[in-house]
């Protein structure tokens, strides 16, 4: 190629080898890898309260060997799996370049990576994770500010290796997690001057939290002491100064390639909160620690299921908010390391057990890691090539004078047709991708209304089954305790008593001669009558009392399997309403589509349809306009022709003989012929612009057919979905009239349920009696 092009073609052919190596190399350099998690224990040094409570020549329970194993000296286990042991001499230096300093070189590599911290209250966690209180620059600083110095020195050096080609940026966003709700840290509310509540815990919601864009260790630090500030801290009886929330922070480092690729990789570090016995002194501080050990037993189950990788049992990530924001870091792509903090003291131990059995855990959790992929920006991209294209013209525009040659021709028809096959590949790229993420995020969000719907209905209906069995279960001991007494009622320890008792007020109340009239055998006799009579009476009334309760039970049973056949006519009427309305919301959103497409096509016709009823008229206009000229011309001629012919010679001094020859003027025959020939191609014109019009004509109703046809499928497809909304509405009345009969069943029920526990209250009451 000429020197003069030398500029542009390198650049285009540098631009397309760049493009065409990614879309090879691509799949081949983008392989995931199973990897595992990285789990470090640290055994942190005794505090000053531990110091004085240990127990004078007892050593801690653990030991850590330089074997890396865990030792448990009181009940003579071990600990094996961890991939690295600090003991409780270690340093924060040393700390961070055994958790975070692979991290950081992973995150500029492409990928994305975390880190937790995990132990009980007063383990060391923020400690390790921050450093000593307000120190984010001296020697005791923790895991995150030296993970944010290095990210910021290691940016700015592969910024200067490429001379500038590849631009780095990083942003800091920072929130916590309290009672199992979210809160951005870096962005209060004006009017509360609290931190902002977000609104849910999907990605939709956290794209909302509040992003700033750092360039130094200065201003990351600014930022990080500003969201621990805001944190919520607490005095608790294993660390006077316990944070009461789970803190989140989220780096993202975006860098920018010369051929306008734009990959993006993040970087989590996540401080838990230590799991605490329940004291009820205080409700705030008993629904905090409540929350907090439901987040951790959660965590826990997560854990242990993808350490056992059972594809066929799904992590419960939902059943917590910290699960679920943290399901990238435990089992997605993202590379782990999970820092377990013990405390050596004896009173921690079983504390320190739990602890040291989660790392252990978490070993064996195996993921599928692979690199962040590059996003192509289409506008800079069209932008370059533009450019492209205009110094290409230019440098062609010069070199038309020097004559270019063949090759450099080829080459450049070449180029460019590359150039427009790339552009259309990348816009149909685009589109496609955007439209199947736009139906994968409409479809998810939909099933998790659905979902969402189907757990409030089902716990509401648990709820009204769970009354009900409990108030007939009420019922039922009411029943049996009466019907215990009933059947103690009867027995002779009561005829006894009732005779001493009558004895004894007969003593108290008559006197001496009546008593001694009394005495005789007869009036004896007639008092056991008496008595035996009164106890047959009581023994009818009790046995009709027995009837009235076992009929009131029969009919508490009736009315408990009527409203049970209720609950599930209920039930299966309500999924056969489901599973209509599913299919009707297909089928109409498939007429929907296909009425849609037919008014396109329609449209297009019409359109088609009026430009060539447009291109006809103005050619049957132009031929109409060229006929007339030519038939007025032929007149003229004609009417020239005749007045030649006609005139004698020398006549008007034109020199024409009785042959017509011309003599003097020039000749008319000639242009008499001419234009003759001229009408005869006009009139020959008129007749194909005349058959053009008759196909044309022909094409047009063809046309309007089909817009007939097309119109009678749309009103089709209209019909059909109103059937369908027609058939959804009467569903609808279905389902309201079998909910309504429900209600009035299960009221009809509570009413029954009251009548017979008011009835079974008098009944006890005269018993009692």
């Amino acid at each position: 190629i000429n020197a003069e092009y030398g500029g542009c073609h390198s650049a285009l052919h540098a631009l397309l080898r760049s493009l065409m190596a990614d879309a090879e190399n691509d799949s081949t350099a983008n392989r995931p890898v199973i990897t595992g998690v990285n789990v470090v224990c640290r055994f942190r040094p005794l505090n000053g309260v531990e110091v004085e409570t240990q127990h004078a020549g007892a050593g801690p329970p653990w030991a850590c060997t330089p074997t890396g194993v865990v030792e448990d000296k009181k009940k003579g286990g071990s600990y094996r799996r961890f991939d690295a042991l600090l003991d409780q001499g270690a340093t924060q230096k040393r700390v961070y370049e055994t958790t975070a300093r692979p991290m950081v070189n992973e995150v500029l590599d492409g990928f994305n990576a975390g880190m937790f911290a995990y132990g009980q209250s007063g383990g060391g966690k923020t400690y390790s994770m921050l450093g000593k209180e307000g120190d984010l620059t001296g020697e005791y600083r923790g895991i995150m500010p030296r993970a944010m110095s290095d990210l910021f020195y290691a940016t700015k050096r592969m910024t200067a290796e490429s001379n500038g080609a590849v631009e780095v940026s990083t942003c800091i966003s920072f929130f916590e997690i309290y009672k199992d709700e979210l809160y951005d840290l870096l962005h209060l509310d004006p009017s509360t001057g609290n931190t902002v509540k977000l609104s849910g815990r999907e990605n939709r919601h956290l794209a909302t939290l509040k992003e700033y864009v750092v360039e130094n260790e200065d201003e990351a630090n600014k930022v990080v002491t500003i969201g621990q500030e805001r944190r919520r801290y607490a005095c608790m009886p294993l660390n006077p100064v316990s944070s009461r929330s789970h803190g989140v922070l989220m780096l993202k480092v975006r860098k920018r390639y010369p051929d306008t690729s734009v990959a993006v990789s993040a970087l989590y570090f996540v401080d838990l909160m230590g799991s605490e016995a329940l004291v009820q002194d205080n409700q705030g501080s008993f629904d905090e620690t409540t929350t907090i050990n439901l987040d951790l037993l959660t965590l826990g189950k997560v854990i242990n299921l993808l350490g056992k990788n059972k594809k066929s049992v799904a992590p419960p990530y939902r059943d917590s908010t910290l699960t679920w924001c943290l399901r990238e870091v435990l089992g997605g792509n993202c590379k782990a390391t999970v820092l377990v903090t013990c405390s050596p003291h004896q009173m921690q131990y079983t504390a320190t057990q739990n602890t040291l059995e989660f790392g252990d855990s978490c070993k064996g959790i195996q993921r599928r890691i692979a690199q962040v992929e590059k996003k192509l920006n289409m506008k800079e991209l069209e932008a370059m090539v533009m450019q492209l294209r205009q110094e290409l013209a230019m440098k062609t525009l010069e070199a038309e004078t020097a004559g270019p040659s063949a090759a450099t021709q080829d080459m450049i028809d070449q180029l460019e047709m590359a150039r427009e096959s790339l552009e259309a590949q990348l816009k149909q790229s685009e589109a496609l991708a955007l439209s199947q993420r736009e139906q994968s995020e409409e479809a998810l969000q939909g099933m998790q209304h659905k979902v969402e719907e189907l757990e409030t209905g089902m716990t509401k209906a648990e709820n009204r089954l769970a009354s009900q069995i409990l108030a007939a279960s009420t019922l039922n001991e009411q029943v049996e305790t009466l019907q215990k007494a009933l059947q103690e009622a009867q027995g002779e320890e009561v005829l006894n008593a009732v005779k001493t008792k009558l004895e004894k007020e007969l003593a108290a109340t008559l006197t001496p001669a009546m008593l001694a009239g009394m005495a005789g055998p007869n009036s004896v006799e007639t008092m056991m009558e008496e008595i035996l009579a009164d106890r047959e009476a009581t023994a009818i009334k009790l046995s009709h009392s027995e009837s009235v309760l076992t009929q009131c039970q029969s009919e508490i049973e009736s009315k408990n399997q009527l409203i049970a056949s209720l609950k599930e006519k209920a039930q299966r009427i309500q999924e056969t309403y489901e599973r209509a309305g599913l299919r009707h919301h297909a089928q109409l959103e498939q007429e929907q589509h296909r009425r849609e497409g037919l008014e396109l096509q329609l449209a297009e016709l019409k359109a088609q349809m009026d430009r060539e009823h447009a291109q006809a008229r103005a050619e049957r206009e132009a031929m109409r306009q060229t006929l007339l000229a030519a038939e007025h011309d032929a007149e003229d001629a004609e009417d020239r022709a005749e007045f030649l012919t006609l005139t004698p010679k020398g006549a008007g001094g034109l020199g024409l003989d009785v042959a017509g020859e011309d003599l003097g003027a020039p000749s008319m025959t000639d242009a008499l012929t001419r234009l003759r020939d001229r009408l005869s191609e006009a009139r020959a014109e008129v007749v194909a612009v005349k058959e053009r019009e008759q196909a044309l004509e022909a094409d047009l109703s063809g046309a309007q057919e089909r817009a007939g046809n097309l119109r009678e499928e749309l009103a089709q497809s209209m019909a059909r979905e109103q059937l369908t909304l027609k058939h959804k509405k009467s569903a609808e009345e279905e389902m309201g009239r079998v909910s309504a009969g429900y209600k009035e069943a299960e009221s009809m029920h509570e009413k029954l349920v009251e009548q017979y526990q008011k009835e079974a209250d008098h009944l006890k009451a005269k018993h009692q009696e």
